[in-house]
Formats: structure tokens, C-alpha cells, sequence
């Protein structure tokens, strides 16, 4: 019996405080999907690139563009460079490329003219502007360097879903913050586009350093 109490207090240890639960102790996500390396922490310099489109997204969209760049500056790691439409389709086209077929040639030529270590790449595959409102995200931070994909995360947000509801209640909180007195309070984000933009931003993003 003695020899099974350190076992049972590592058992015990798991299940009661996580131990195997992510590093930085970050809730495991339930409106995405992620995933990240430490290479991604030794950047400096990163291109965000103009969202591309899915076909029956609309110009509401845009919304998306400028919070997508606030987002990655607000974490306080990398020196942001933003990109026109016009680069971003001449060196990686009009559609979204397949990540496998971004050579490193076309990373390196990019590196030299923007003087940056690194790609935002994404699109945005679904957006309704009005209430309930959606959007469905994917993005990529890929290395000018090597090619190898850093980080990527994907999401579908629907403002109808109790989950995404309580999730934006909390990430109000801590971002515009609960002292705060606004008309509709955090509920506001429920009929904001641009809000609910900064929102999906803001969470996919922070997954970048966990």
C-alpha cells in the first residue's frame, strides 16, 4: 500500500489541478482550433496580409482586416507591417493558395521587398453582418525564412451560441472592462461587426503565444 500512495497522489494531482492541461495554464478553446510552436516567440518583423474571401463574403467583411493587425500588435511582440491587396495578389494571387504550394521561393522574394521574417496569410470563409451575427476565420503565420507554418487557427463564431455568448461577456470584461457604462454593454458586441470582429480577432490571435 505504501508503494501505491505516490501514485495515487500523482493521479490525484492530474485530475484536481490539470497538470496536463495546456502550458501557462490557458483554457482549452471550444469556438476554434489552434496550434502553435516556440519558433513562433522569435519573430520580429511580420506581414499581415489582406484577408482573402470565400465567394459570398461581402465588403462588411473588412472589419476583419484592421482587427486582425490591432489584434497581433496588441500582443506586444512583433513590429507589424501591413500589406495592400494589390502586393499581397501579386506575390501569392488573387485566391488563396494552398499552404503547400507557397514555396520558399516566393517567401524569400517577399522577405527582400518587405524586410520581414514572417506572413499572416488567412481568409475568411463565412460573415453575417447582421444579428445573429457569424464568422467563419483561418489564419496562418508562416516563416519568410523556411516556410514552416508557426502557428494557424480556424474558427466558426456564431453570436446565437450560449458558449460564444459567455466568451464574449468575458473577453469584454478584460478588454473593455466591466467599469466601463455603455448602452447594451458587452451584449453590444451581439450587434456590432466591428465589435464582434475585434472579438473573433482577439481570441484567435492570443492562441499565437500559448
Amino acid at each position: 500500500m505504501k508503494h501505491l500512495l505516490p501514485l495515487l497522489l500523482a493521479v490525484f494531482c492530474l485530475f484536481q489541478f490539470g497538470c496536463f492541461g495546456r502550458s501557462g495554464g490557458k483554457p482549452a478553446p471550444t469556438s476554434f482550433s489552434y496550434h502553435t510552436v516556440e519558433a513562433a516567440r522569435d519573430l520580429q518583423r511580420v506581414a499581415i496580409l489582406p484577408l482573402y474571401r470565400h465567394n459570398s463574403v461581402g465588403k462588411a467583411a473588412n472589419s476583419l482586416d484592421s482587427a486582425l493587425a490591432s489584434a497581433f500588435r496588441e500582443l506586444g511582440q512583433y513590429e507589424i507591417v501591413t500589406i495592400t491587396e494589390k502586393d499581397r495578389d501579386f506575390a501569392f494571387g488573387k485566391e488563396l493558395p494552398s499552404l503547400r504550394v507557397i514555396t520558399p521561393e516566393h517567401l524569400r522574394k517577399f522577405r527582400e521587398s518587405h524586410h520581414v521574417d514572417a506572413i499572416v496569410i488567412g481568409r475568411i470563409d463565412a460573415f453575417v453582418s447582421f444579428d445573429p451575427i457569424v464568422v467563419g476565420l483561418e489564419s496562418h503565420l508562416i516563416s519568410c525564412q523556411n516556410g514552416d507554418t508557426y502557428w494557424s487557427a480556424s474558427g466558426h463564431f456564431d453570436g446565437k451560441h450560449k458558449a460564444i455568448q459567455k466568451d464574449i461577456k468575458d473577453w469584454y470584461k478584460e478588454t473593455i472592462g466591466s467599469g466601463q457604462q455603455s448602452i447594451g454593454g458587452w451584449q453590444l458586441t451581439l450587434q456590432s461587426p466591428s465589435l464582434f470582429s475585434r472579438f473573433v480577432t482577439d481570441r484567435l490571435v492570443e492562441s499565437v503565444l500559448w
